[in-house]
């Protein structure tokens, strides 16, 4: 998560962790490769909430691959998915939410962004919770690279 920071405009932080989550049948028990940390999102007391990370700075006008690995398990998972931020608004987003259930597995999301803003501008990675505590979302090993995927 090198250079990525919390928006201190959303609902709630992501919290880095290593091992398993706190509560029951939702969270991973590892980060994807089995020995690091990943962030997460505590879903416990925070229904319905929102939580962003901010990417480093990147010039707009051109295509990123981005990559990320999430794990979305809970009876009340709410979605993930990934937007375009420019001087502190949100000018664009992907189409791709990665809503629901996912399982209690480790799954990649990798996908070509081609960026229409010109000048710098953020990813900004956002997670909702879902209603109830089983709505725990992590992600780990977030990675962009210029062109496509």
């Amino acid at each position: 998560m090198c250079g990525w920071i919390q928006d201190r405009s959303d609902q709630m932080d992501w919290t880095r962790r290593s091992g398993r989550t706190p509560s029951g049948y939702t969270g991973p028990t590892t980060d994807h490769s089995g020995r690091g940390a990943y962030v997460y999102m505590e879903a416990s007391g925070q229904f319905n909430k929102i939580a962003r990370l901010i990417s480093p700075a990147m010039p707009g006008g051109q295509t990123y691959c981005l990559s990320v690995w999430y794990h979305m398990y809970g009876a009340h998972i709410g979605y993930l998915r990934f937007l375009i931020g420019q001087n502190g608004r949100i000018v664009g987003g992907l189409k791709n939410y990665i809503r629901g259930n996912r399982g209690n597995a480790w799954r990649q999301f990798r996908v070509s962004v081609a960026v229409p803003v010109r000048g710098n501008f953020n990813f900004l990675m956002e997670g909702r919770t879902g209603a109830k505590y089983q709505s725990d979302i992590a992600v780990d090993d977030i990675y962009i690279k210029s062109g496509g995927c």
